[in-house]
C-alpha cells in the first residue's frame, strides 16, 4: 500500500547549522562612536545609568566571539582609567561590573547549551589581563614614570574589585621588586602605589599573602644601597601590610554620626559646645589658660562637625594672635582623636587656605601649633596606632613641604628617637602619592575629560575640544 506521507516531509531536510549567538554581527564603527561618547559622559552621579548602556555594547561584542574585537573595548577602558586619573576608580567598577554581567550571561548560555564552557583567551577580563601585562612592557620600555604610576594605581584598583586575579600580576610585582632593590626609587613609588589601595581592602591578607608582599619588601629593606626615600617608603608600606586596618565605610565623623542617629551637630549643640567653656559665645580674650584650652579644643569639635569653614575663620579672629597656635593645637588633636582621615585631611585644607595663614603669620601660629602635638606623638600613638599616619595627612594636605617637615620634625623630636624617621616615613608615603585622593583635593579639576580614540580603539590622554554626542 502507498505511503500517505507527504512528499515535502518524506523529503530529507538540507543541513543548516544550529544558530549560535556569535552569528549576530555588530557594527564596530559605531560601537566605538557610541562607547566614545558614553566614556565621556560618565561620572559618579550617572554611573549607574551609563555603565548599563556600555553593558549592553559588552554582551554584544562578547557574543561575537572575535577576540580583536573584544580587545578594542577593554582597551578603551583600560587605557581611560590611566589616562584619567580622577576617575580610575569608576573605570575599576565600571570593569568588575562588565565582567560581572558577563559571567551572568555565560551562565544562562550554560542552560540551553550545557556544553559551552567559554573561552578564556576570548573574554573580556582574559583581555584586560592581556592589555595589563601589555601597557607595563610598554611603559617599561619607554621609561615615563608618571604613565607607570598610573597604571599601578589602575591595576591596584582593578585587583581589589576581582577584575585581576593576584596570579595576573605575579610577574609585575615582582619586575617592580626587584628594580626597587636595584635603587630605582620610580618603581619603588609604582609599588606604593599598587599596593596602597590593596592594603585597604576589606581581603586585603589574602592578596598580601599571594603576592608575598611582605617578603618582596623585606628583601627590599635587606639592600644597603637604596636610597633614603626608597627605604622610608618600604617602611611605610611594610607597617601598612603588616598592621592592616578595616576599611571604614564611612567617609568623615560626620556621616557616620548622622547614620547611628547622633544628632549632635544642630546649631544651638554647637553654639553651645563653643561657649560652654567662656560663657562669652564667639569671644575669648581674657580668659584663664585652662579656659583657652577648652575653648579651642571644643571650637575644633565643632569644626569638625559642622565643617563650616567661616566659624573656624572666626575662631582665629576672635582669638588673640599669641594664642591662636592654640587653636591650631586643638584641630590637629581633634582629626588625631577622631581617628578619621577625611577629618585630618579637612583639617589640613583648613590651615592652607590664604586666610588663615594671613591671620597665624604673625606669631607663626601654624608650627608652633603642629610642634606642639608632634611633641606628643610618642604617647598619642599607644591610643591612636594610626597617629603618625594621620598627622602626615594634615602636614601633607597643608601644603607643607619635605624640608618644612624635617625642620618641624628636627625641632619637635628629639635626636635619636624613631619618631621623625616614622613620621617622616609616613609623610614621603603621601608624598609619593601625590595623584591620589589628597591629590584632588588640592586643587585638581572635578571636571571630566574627554578622550578620543583612533581605529585600533587606542586612547588618547589629551583633552579634546568635542567629543560625540547622541
Amino acid at each position: 500500500m502507498a505511503s500517505s506521507a507527504s512528499p515535502l516531509l518524506s523529503r530529507p531536510l538540507p543541513s543548516v547549522p544550529p544558530w549560535k549567538p556569535w552569528s549576530v554581527p555588530i557594527d564596530i564603527m559605531r560601537m566605538k562612536r557610541a562607547l566614545c561618547s558614553l566614556l565621556n559622559k560618565m561620572t559618579a552621579t550617572n554611573f549607574d545609568a551609563i555603565s548599563d548602556a556600555i553593558l549592553q555594547w559588552a554582551v554584544a561584542v562578547e557574543r561575537t566571539d572575535d577576540a580583536a574585537d573584544l580587545e578594542i573595548l577593554a582597551r578603551w577602558i583600560v587605557q581611560r582609567g590611566i589616562f584619567d586619573e580622577l576617575h580610575l576608580e569608576l573605570y575599576a567598577k565600571l570593569c568588575q561590573k562588565i565582567v560581572d554581567e558577563l559571567q551572568s550571561e555565560r551562565g544562562r548560555w550554560r542552560k540551553v547549551d550545557p556544553y559551552s564552557l567559554g573561552n578564556p583567551f576570548r573574554s573580556f577580563e582574559g583581555a584586560v589581563q592581556g592589555l595589563a601585562r601589555s601597557e607595563f612592557e610598554h611603559i617599561a620600555s619607554e621609561g615615563s614614570a608618571r604613565a607607570l604610576f598610573a597604571l599601578a594605581r589602575f591595576m591596584g584598583e582593578l585587583l581589589v574589585h576581582g577584575v585581576l586575579a593576584a596570579g595576573d600580576i605575579e610577574g609585575i610585582l615582582d619586575v617592580l621588586f626587584a628594580e626597587t632593590e636595584r635603587n630605582d626609587e620610580d618603581c619603588a613609588v609604582a609599588l606604593c602605589r599598587l599596593l596602597s589601595r590593596v592594603v585597604q581592602a576589606p581581603d586585603a591578607s589574602r592578596i598580601i599573602d599571594e603576592l608575598a608582599v611582605i617578603d618582596g619588601i623585606e628583601r627590599v629593606l635587606q639592600e644597603d644601597t637604596i636610597s633614603f626615600k626608597t627605604r622610608f617608603l618600604m617602611m611605610s608600606l611594610l607597617e601598612r601590610a603588616v598592621e592592616l586596618k578595616p576599611h571604614d565605610t564611612f567617609s568623615s565623623a560626620q556621616q557616620r554620626t548622622e547614620v547611628y542617629g547622633l544628632d549632635l551637630n544642630s546649631e544651638e549643640e554647637l553654639e553651645e559646645a563653643s561657649g560652654a567653656s567662656t560663657g562669652e559665645g564667639s569671644s575669648a580674650h581674657g580668659i584663664s589658660a585652662e579656659g583657652l584650652q577648652q575653648y579651642c579644643y571644643a571650637q575644633a569639635q565643632s569644626f569638625l562637625l559642622s565643617r563650616n569653614v567661616a566659624s573656624a575663620e572666626g575662631t582665629f579672629s576672635a582669638l588673640e594672635p599669641q594664642n591662636r597656635h592654640h587653636f591650631v593645637a586643638s584641630l590637629i588633636a581633634a582629626a588625631l582623636s577622631s581617628n578619621d582621615y577625611a577629618d585630618a585631611s579637612f583639617v589640613g585644607m583648613l590651615l592652607s587656605l590664604a586666610s588663615v595663614h594671613r591671620l597665624s603669620q604673625a606669631e607663626d601660629s601654624i608650627m608652633l601649633g603642629f610642634i606642639a602635638e608632634v611633641v606628643l606623638l610618642e604617647d598619642t600613638v599607644l591610643d591612636i596606632p594610626s597617629a603618625y599616619r594621620l598627622m602626615a595627612v594634615i602636614l601633607y594636605a597643608c601644603g607643607l613641604g619635605q624640608n618644612a617637615v624635617q625642620d618641624l620634625t628636627m625641632r619637635a623630636i628629639a635626636d635619636g628617637s624613631g619618631s621623625a624617621d616614622r613620621l617622616l616615613g609616613e609623610y614621603l608615603f603621601l608624598e609619593a602619592d601625590t595623584e591620589g585622593a589628597l591629590g584632588s583635593q588640592r586643587g585638581e579639576s572635578d571636571g571630566s575629560q574627554e578622550f578620543v580614540g583612533d581605529s585600533e580603539g587606542h586612547v588618547s590622554g589629551e583633552v579634546s575640544d568635542f567629543g560625540y554626542a547622541y
